[in-house]
């Protein structure tokens, strides 16, 4: 299934009581990007984040577009297990929402989970109008998460 802006593949994984997820993406370098849905302008914004750090949306990355309501934690390791990716980034997906009761200052934001490392971070919509130094930060994590 093709998506009218996102110009590569689609995958629906149904999901009980919870809308289908909808993935989009190769994951050739098991990077999993989970971002809520603020429109097309902010998903090109997300492109420019993430090619910044030298990772190519289309061809690196398993995708999922979402609201902030529908992820659940065992589902997320499933697909993990899955599609086997050891690098998931949250763009304003709080740990909480994925059942992690953990407090994450702001310089300190990638942690290690059963062999993923994961970055939580703000949404696309704020990381847009934050400062020149909190854009920084972001992309300083994004490059120690990639270069690991």
């Amino acid at each position: 299934m093709k998506n009218s802006y996102l110009n590569f593949p689609r995958y629906v994984v149904p999901e009980k009581n919870v809308s289908a997820y909808s993935f989009f993406g190769s994951n050739q370098k098991n990077i999993f990007v989970a971002f809520i849905d603020e429109g097309d302008e902010f998903f090109t914004y997300l492109q420019r984040i993430l090619s910044s750090v030298k990772i190519n949306v289309d061809a690196d990355c398993l995708l999922l577009k979402t609201n902030a309501d529908n992820i659940i934690l065992p589902k997320l390791f499933e697909i993990q297990r899955e599609n086997n990716f050891s690098k998931a980034i949250f763009f304003g997906i709080k740990p909480e929402q994925l059942g992690l009761q953990i407090d994450l200052p702001k310089q300190q934001q990638v942690i290690s989970i059963q062999q993923t490392e994961i970055l939580f971070t703000d949404a696309l919509s704020i990381i847009q109008k934050s400062n020149a130094a909190q854009r920084g930060l972001l992309r300083d994590n994004l490059l120690i998460m990639v270069n690991g």
